[in-house]
């Protein structure tokens, strides 16, 4: 019943490593992957010693019955593993940045809490400045629910992962992009792999711009940008996707709000209102 219960949690545990590739850096993919397989080779080995000892009498299987009843304990890894194998967990652990209206919010809102992984969610009418006059870099941020907001974030070490986003302007370098159920979206970014957008529409793209500060131009991956090789997972024609286009230099902001005093022109940078 023991090693039943344990592969019950592995096969859950494996589940929500899947679902969260989308976000996972690279590098901790390969590790939560590798202590899961290490995981399930033993729990292998158990089940394979502990299947031939019907075989021997009552005396003598009572007597080794302490030996697999404590090997469950002895592979405590995946209590172990449970406490990092669910990254949504060690995110929302980390720093924040939440439900503000008509804010300048700038990285001074973080503290001097040092974290790898930053959440932004449930923003209006807002304008977060990580860029200037310090910048703060993250190897993950995960965004939610955000309206009418400029989002300057400048660097990200790993991956972006955005929800819910209606009429907004981002600002970004990262390793990985992935967008869902957003709309009416300016989105300026450098990106050395394909952009991943899902349930979208309205979304266009457009370089990171150099006129900002803090811009690390020495990065291959940001001269080589393939921020217009989007791919769009809802359309399943091989067809052009309609939920997405290029900005157009027109559109181009050219002076970013990267003073306080710029919130009371917040309107100004906001894409147009669609019908």
């Amino acid at each position: 019943e023991q090693v039943q219960g344990i592969t019950q949690d592995l096969v859950k545990v494996r589940k929500e490593l899947t679902d969260a590739t989308g976000y996972l850096p690279s590098y901790d993919q390969r590790q939560y992957e590798s202590q899961l397989n290490s995981i399930e080779g033993n729990l292998e080995e158990l089940r394979a010693a502990s299947a031939p000892k019907a075989k021997f009498s009552f005396r003598r299987k009572a007597t080794k019955a302490s030996t697999p009843t404590t090997t469950p304990n002895a592979i405590a890894p995946t209590p172990s593993f449970t406490s990092t194998e669910v990254p949504p967990t060690a995110v929302t652990a980390g720093l924040s940045i939440a439900s503000r209206s008509y804010t300048y919010l700038t990285a001074a809102e973080l503290g001097n809490v040092q974290a790898t992984d930053l959440t932004i969610s449930d923003l209006d009418h807002c304008i977060l400045n990580l860029v200037t006059p310090v910048g703060r870099s993250f190897s993950a941020i995960h965004v939610r629910n955000i309206t009418h907001c400029v989002l300057l974030l400048g660097q990200v070490n790993g991956s972006v992962l955005l929800h819910d986003l209606r009429r907004c302007v981002l600002v970004l370098s990262c390793h990985q992009f992935r967008m869902h159920t957003s709309k009416d979206t300016d989105v300026y970014l450098s990106i050395p792999s394909n952009p991943v957008i899902e349930h979208c529409s309205g979304i266009r793209f457009s370089p990171f711009p150099k006129s900002l500060p803090n811009l690390t131009e020495s990065s291959a991956w940001v001269r080589e940008s393939k921020h217009l090789f989007v791919q769009d997972f809802s359309q399943i024609k091989p067809t052009s996707s309609p939920n997405w286009s290029e900005l157009p230099p027109e559109r181009v902001i050219q002076q970013w709000p990267v003073q306080p005093e710029a919130l009371t022109a917040l309107e100004l940078f906001l894409p147009p209102v669609q019908p």
